[in-house]
């Protein structure tokens, strides 16, 4: 699209703080051109795709959780400091909510119809943005530089006092029920209260072991968490052994050509072949179930001798399927966004040139070149490159825990594994558990024969064969490895490495010994020449240590013993990119 920095959020207008110098007078908007209209965008932003986190009354009237201030845990002050985006009122997002944050309405079907609820969508965690010389420019589904964890923990401390401290009870209270009655206040305590439970069960299962800081969270752990132990009611699976300790953050990947992959997350675990089928609509469920959706699971029956008398286990989810096949086809329309030539031109073509040699010679062999009119083609074909840890070698944790985890089924017990085509036992591994949740949420229950189609969205799949991908990605990631991609538009997304670690890309063509060992994340002010985030100590800012497991920053070495000139080519063509 025509990114409308000035026009759709007047982002500058608003005092957003602006980092760097001024832009050059003719140069009045940083244009990435990344295929959307602004309607595209405003909607990619704020359709629901079942995120429950409380009652949308309570987040409009939660203060914070100091007693002596009565400032709402939804003002920009505090949004700001998590890093979340800000956005003016609209027909969308009508109480001025940041990017990503949005009404969810349960429907007729559910037990509370028109209830209100606030949720996450696609966007809080895949909108990026920069400040370039002065000006904010947005990254469509660009990483997040948001810090989820600190956000949660302040929410939740939020709602804790509102609950225990008179003064803030009595105002919120006011602002929930209009007219409140004791009935009607004791009720909504107890609502409060259930809700604050569940909530700090969620902290408490999930505190990692170092802060994850902005632009990071473990994802994994947090779905794997969130779906072995409460939903399906096994508090054992958030303990060891079947639980590793929380610390392998990834990076908020960017999501242009994700549809267009064969395989997805950052260790290649999810298939993604069938347009808007299994696999990425089973992507999607899972992402929801992690980030507040709401996931019931009603055990079967298993009686072995009278086997055609057992019943499935069923579920019953928050998922909207509809809106989440609708974002994916919208993610299907973005681009990678373009080096803003306009503003900062690219260097001569004779080093670009020589840029290219060196981009051939030393990456391409992992990473694809994508070029116009590829770049732009919605029906453009990615193959992903996976790499062992052996030849990656950067931080292994994520990868090794995803594929050591192991969880006790719980009321999936004597049910049918469609992925296995046999019975659960009484442990399976955590991603085969999950996938059985993620099916039964899109199919209703576990027990869809071979060859038995059922149409969902409006699609009819086929769940038996359609598994089959499944099976193929998850037994190649027991051997933990890393998803190498094209790297059009990877200018615009530092940190670098999965996990981060490096903040320009300057510095991940340095040897690992050269790179920073601890530096700090949190703004967003755009280093022109190293290419990355300006990464110095200023207030609230991370400190970003890399000495700690999870953190490190070493390997991927490849470029790092080029001369020095081929490095700056290098770093001038991936701008082109």
């Amino acid at each position: 699209m025509t990114l409308r920095i000035l026009t759709l959020i007047p982002l500058v207008a608003a005092g957003l703080p602006l980092a760097g110098a001024t832009a050059p007078p003719a140069c009045k908007v940083i244009d990435l051109n990344q295929g959307w209209t602004a309607a595209q965008t405003e909607w990619f932003w704020f359709t629901s795709q079942g995120s429950r986190l409380m009652p949308y009354s309570w987040f409009l009237a939660l203060e914070v959780a100091d007693p002596a201030s009565q400032t709402l845990i939804r003002d920009r002050s505090n949004t700001d400091r998590y890093g979340y985006i800000w956005a003016p009122a609209s027909a969308l997002n009508p109480d001025g909510l940041p990017v990503g944050f949005v009404k969810d309405v349960e429907t007729p079907e559910e037990a509370h119809p028109g209830q209100e609820h606030i949720g996450f969508t696609c966007a809080a965690c895949h909108t990026g943005s920069l400040d370039i010389k002065g000006q904010r420019v947005i990254v469509e589904g660009g990483p997040a530089l948001a810090d989820f964890w600190m956000f949660l923990n302040e929410t939740v401390a939020a709602l804790r006092a509102a609950v225990t401290v008179p003064d803030k009870f009595s105002r919120f209270s006011k602002k929930v029920l209009k007219n409140p009655d004791p009935p009607a206040t004791a009720g909504l305590r107890a609502q409060m209260q259930a809700k604050l439970d569940d909530l700090q069960t969620r902290l408490t299962q999930n505190s990692p072991s170092n802060p994850f800081g902005y632009g990071r969270v473990d994802a994994f752990a947090h779905i794997f968490t969130r779906v072995l132990a409460q939903d399906l009611g096994v508090p054992a699976n958030a303990q060891p052994p079947y639980a590793p300790k929380i610390l392998a953050p990834v990076s908020y990947p960017f999501i242009w050509d994700t549809p267009q992959h064969d395989l997805v997350q950052w260790n290649g675990s999810a298939p993604n072949s069938q347009l808007l089928q299994l696999g990425p609509l089973g992507r999607n469920v899972g992402e929801v179930l992690g980030v507040f959706g709401e996931l019931q699971v009603t055990p079967g029956t298993h009686i072995p001798v009278l086997s055609f008398l057992s019943t499935p286990p069923r579920f019953k989810s928050s998922a909207k399927i509809q809106n989440l096949m609708a974002l994916e086809e919208t993610v299907r329309t973005l681009w990678s966004p373009k080096w803003p030539q306009n503003c900062f031109p690219l260097a001569p073509a004779k080093t670009l040139a020589r840029g290219e040699q060196v981009y051939i010679q030393n990456c391409v062999q992992c990473h694809a070149l994508l070029r116009d009119p590829e770049r732009t083609n919605v029906n453009r074909k990615i193959k992903a490159q996976l790499l062992t840890l052996d030849k990656v070698v950067t931080d292994p944790t994520m990868a090794m825990n995803f594929a050591a985890r192991t969880a006790l089924t719980g009321p999936l017990e004597g049910s049918f594994d469609l992925l296995k085509v046999r019975e659960f036992g009484s442990v399976a591994t955590g991603h085969q558990i999950l996938l059985a949740a993620v099916n039964g949420v899109i199919f209703g229950s576990l027990n869809r024969p071979n060859g038995v189609q059922i149409k969902v969205g409006g699609l009819l799949v086929n769940p038996a064969t359609q598994l089959a991908g499944f099976e193929r990605a998850l037994q190649a990631s027991r051997t933990p490895r890393y998803k190498a991609r094209p790297l059009n538009g990877i200018w615009a997304t530092a940190p670098y490495l999965h996990n981060g670690s490096v903040p320009t890309l300057w510095d991940l063509l340095t040897p690992e010994n050269a790179r920073p060992p601890v530096f700090y994340v949190g703004g967003h002010e755009f280093d022109l020449v190293k290419v990355g985030l300006v990464a110095k100590e200023a207030p609230g800012m991370f400190r970003f240590d890399t000495s700690q497991k999870g953190n490190w920053n070493n390997g991927h070495k490849f470029g790092t013993e080029l001369p020095v000139d081929q490095k700056k080519d290098l770093l001038e063509f991936l701008k082109t990119l």
